[in-house]
């Protein structure tokens, strides 16, 4: 889960409009914006009155995301209205934890091409409306904006040398491993299902997993389930279908098959085993 300082972050990008005159929000590693300290563009504002371009808007939030999730660098691209934008990953021990955003920007050589977007948008758009907000929009040259998206990158760094943007891996991993071992029949128990719940990136969950636990948290969690299910059969009178379901298991051939391949015999085997092993 990303940990920051609201009042530090808000600071920063209050210098960093007052230098550039541009606007950067926070994400975390799973795309969702968790501090605006900006606000949108006139232009924008309008454009996000609308249900549909909202949604565009949105899309194009999350592509710009992801290839710079992809790409692991500082990436500047158009959103669908025409604007430019850009976004840099924040890393902790070479993991991406979030990502600034540098948003609604207007480059010099772009006016006309919007203004060709806005025309060519349904008769339902308030068209005069967004001309008129664009024209308040002051443009930038290209030189410019990438001068501020360098600086950009330099307060991703800066972020998290100062700590001012984090994962406290220590408080995480341990309610991981907490919220594991309290439901191994749970769902969430998948690489996806804990990146959803704790909010955090595949990469972070597998570095977390691999410095931890010396595995991945798929094994980690087969591992787990198999080890509660030679607790339950050691009772001697819990049925296989029901120790399946209680550990996890899609069925009870299923956990036969797993069973067997990590201990090396049937689960209904495995009681004579555990009390012939040598003390």
């Amino acid at each position: 889960m990303l940990s920051f300082d609201e009042k530090q972050f808000t600071e920063i990008s209050e210098d960093f409009f007052n230098i550039t005159k541009l606007k950067i929000n926070l994400y975390d590693a799973n795309f969702n914006l968790v501090c605006a300290p900006a606000t949108h563009a006139p232009f924008c504002s309008v454009v996000r009155k609308n249900q549909e371009l909202t949604k565009k808007c949105i899309e194009c939030d999350r592509y710009g995301l992801g290839e710079c999730k992809r790409r692991n660098k500082l990436i500047i691209y158009k959103c669908h209205m025409g604007l430019t934008e850009a976004c840099v990953p924040i890393t902790q021990d070479n993991v991406v934890i979030g990502y600034l955003m540098l948003g609604q920007t207007l480059e010099e050589c772009d006016r006309e091409s919007i203004e060709r977007i806005v025309s060519d948008l349904p008769s339902k758009y308030d068209k005069e409306q967004l001309r008129d907000a664009l024209s308040l929009m002051k443009p930038l040259s290209n030189r410019s904006l990438l001068s501020a998206a360098r600086i950009m990158e330099m307060c991703a760094c800066y972020l998290w040398i100062k700590n001012i943007v984090s994962v406290q891996q220590s408080t995480l991993q341990n309610n991981i491993l907490t919220f594991i071992n309290q439901d191994l029949s749970s769902d969430e128990l998948t690489v996806e299902g804990l990146c959803r719940r704790f909010n955090i990136s595949r990469s972070l969950l597998y570095s977390i997993s691999k410095k931890t636990l010396g595995m991945g948290i798929s094994e980690y969690v087969r591992k787990c389930r198999i080890e509660a299910a030679k607790e339950m059969l050691m009772r001697g009178n819990v049925p296989i279908y029901r120790i399946a379901s209680d550990c996890g298991f899609s069925s009870p051939s299923y956990f036969t098959k797993v069973f067997c391949e990590q201990v090396g015999c049937l689960p209904k085997e495995y009681p004579q085993k555990y009390k012939d092993l040598p003390l």
